[in-house]
């Protein structure tokens, strides 16, 4: 099982969904590797009753996906498209995209990864996601993901 978690941010960019992309090591979708998938939301992993339908293939601020895949190496990928992107559209000209995360269902201590916005030196939005296997670190909300210079 693969957890892909997606930490809180502030309540303006909680809300754009990201859509999941799993491709084979070729590019070609890989899709018909996942067996089962849910979501759940942070503050409700320690209850009874926590599984929600996955949203139109997105998942938002707070939520996990917790996904059953084939075994194999996948790409896996995040994407905003244009018309999910609200009051943010104007950052890029099309889909948010983020970097492409190597995964091998048979890495033996890799069972979480992360995604969190990118921003700019000043820390505003740049119109893209990022997928890391380490957590990314707090404040009030998750702080975006900067790319060093």
């Amino acid at each position: 099982m693969l957890e892909i978690y997606r930490p809180q941010n502030s309540a303006n960019i909680n809300d754009i969904p990201c859509l999941v992309r799993i491709t084979d090591a070729n590019g070609n979708d890989a899709s018909d590797c996942v067996n089962g998938m849910t979501l759940s939301y942070y503050n409700e992993l320690n209850q009874k009753h926590w599984n929600h339908p996955y949203w139109n293939g997105g998942f938002t601020g707070g939520s996990v996906i917790h996904l059953n895949i084939k075994k194999g190496i996948y790409k896996i990928s995040v994407y905003t498209p244009k018309k999910y992107q609200g009051k943010f559209d104007n950052l890029t000209e099309g889909d948010w995209e983020s970097n492409e995360f190597l995964y091998d269902t048979e890495a033996p201590a890799l069972h979480v990864i992360f995604v969190s916005p990118v921003v700019n030196d000043n820390g505003f939005f740049t119109g893209r996601w990022h997928i890391d296997y380490k957590a990314p670190k707090f404040f009030k909300y998750t702080k975006g993901w900067q790319e060093e210079n």
